[in-house]
């Protein structure tokens, strides 16, 4: 499919190594400041992210982040499932699907699940 092959099928030559020695990019320079795309280390072929990338977090982490027990989150979870787009990483060998949160999700769900109190106030945000 596609017609892509991996770099150890056509040879170390062919890598991102190659392509700079023939650009005559500047060795001592990162890769961020010489290409404004990577490449992808299975293909070559250029894989450009669009930064910033907010990250994501596991279930079974998230509830050590707000902080509340698992059956707390997961009742939340349901309750306002509307604010919530369920999305899932495939982990294993059997590829299992494990469902994932936003980091800005996790911020909206703490601020609802903790309460703020009298005393020190909690930030969030950094």
């Amino acid at each position: 499919m596609g017609g892509a092959r991996h770099l150890s099928a056509r040879g170390p030559e062919y890598g991102p190594d190659f392509v700079e020695a023939q650009s005559g990019a500047l060795v001592g320079t990162p890769a961020s400041a010489r290409w404004p795309n990577q490449f992808c280390p299975h293909c070559g072929g250029r894989v450009s992210v669009p930064l910033p990338v907010e990250p994501l977090f596991d279930l079974a982490l998230v509830p050590q982040l707000i902080p509340c027990s698992m059956v707390a989150l997961k009742r939340h979870l349901v309750r306002f499932s509307q604010y919530y787009r369920r999305q899932y990483r495939l982990q294993g060998t059997r590829h299992n699907r494990v469902r994932v949160l936003l980091a800005s999700e996790i911020v909206a769900i703490r601020g609802r699940m903790i309460r703020q109190g009298k005393g020190k106030s909690l930030d969030v945000t950094s």
